[in-house]
């Protein structure tokens, strides 16, 4: 059985305790925009699907190498997490798309593929900085598309697992910028925060 460092321990447990909450329960409506068009709205839709199953497909196998590979509790502890809810989201996801009509990827994307390729060449340190970087910016990304579908949709379907996907992914990129901030090298820290997050950091003393 590998022995992790305990760098990350505190963060661990918060990983942890993401992980006992209900995953992508559905928060209050909100107002929907009507600024795109029917046809826009249902195309985003679809888009959205699509490239939502496909995070959730790279979020399971990252998940499933930090279990594997991480030098941390905190990393490990989050991949589980991670693996865990975006099954379950994954299964969401597939639903609703079954119900529309949409096919959605079966494998990772080539870009993904890439990244998880260059990811399982890294150990120790090396593998946890890089796994915890590619955890913050891939769910900004997932952030921002699901925060501009949910600004858009008019299927109630849709909007109803857009709204539920936005908190858990946001906790996710925290939980994984929590955990760089500790094990990055303090001169790349700063390179790698917005100006929003930034101002989280430095209020909560980080």
């Amino acid at each position: 059985m590998k022995t992790r460092l305990l760098i990350p321990a505190a963060l661990a447990a918060g990983a942890l305790a993401l992980g006992s909450a209900p995953a992508f329960a559905a928060p209050a409506a909100q107002p929907v925009s009507r600024q795109a068009t029917a046809a826009q709205a249902a195309a985003m839709d679809v888009a959205w699907l699509k490239a939502i199953a496909a995070s959730d497909l790279f979020e399971i196998r990252a998940g499933q190498l930090a279990i594997d590979r991480a030098e941390t509790i905190g990393v490990a502890a989050l991949g589980a997490v991670l693996v865990a809810d975006h099954r379950k989201h994954l299964a969401q996801v597939r639903a609703l798309a079954r119900a529309h009509d949409v096919t959605l990827p079966t494998k990772l994307a080539p870009a993904d593929a890439a990244a998880i390729e260059k990811l399982a060449g890294l150990d120790g340190l090396e593998f946890d900085r890089n796994w915890a970087r590619k955890q913050v910016s891939a769910h900004r990304k997932a952030i921002l598309l699901t925060g501009e579908t949910r600004m858009t949709s008019r299927d109630p379907g849709v909007l109803a697992l857009a709204r539920a996907t936005l908190p858990v992914v946001k906790m996710h990129r925290d939980a994984a910028l929590g955990i760089w901030i500790i094990i990055a090298p303090a001169e790349n820290v700063t390179d790698e925060l917005d100006d929003a997050t930034a101002h989280a950091v430095h209020s909560a003393g980080l």
